[in-house]
């Protein structure tokens, strides 16, 4: 049992780490657009942040619905729900890797391919 409270420890520290990066990265591109100074480097920050928080909750739902074990096969478990909701939110446009692969690309230098990248 307490290899399952300290995954629990392990993954609320990164889910915590990946929020609040995600929350400073928002707030620095919505002062940033605020002063009229944002750019592209703002934006592939948000980006990273959020595709990395995207990852850190589908590590942390897989996690505990595999620690669960089978219980989590029943609609009467959270964890099928969330573990369910967390495969329909990665299919969704914003999760897919072209986002990240321009985040790359802006990090190198380069422009982003997707023309709706920096809207």
């Amino acid at each position: 049992r307490h290899w399952c409270s300290a995954l629990i420890a392990e993954h609320q520290c990164r889910l915590r780490a990946a929020r609040e990066h995600l929350h400073s990265s928002a707030r620095t591109l919505w002062q940033a657009a605020e002063s009229g100074t944002h750019d592209l480097a703002h934006i592939a920050a948000l980006f990273g942040a959020a595709h990395h928080a995207m990852a850190q909750g589908r590590a942390a739902v897989s996690a505990a619905y595999a620690a669960a074990g089978a219980t989590s096969l029943y609609t009467s478990s959270p964890l099928e729900r969330a573990h369910r909701d967390m495969h329909a939110m990665a299919a969704h446009v914003i999760a897919q890797p072209m986002w990240l692969e321009d985040t790359g690309r802006v990090e190198l230098g380069q422009k982003p391919s997707n023309p709706l990248y920096s809207i």
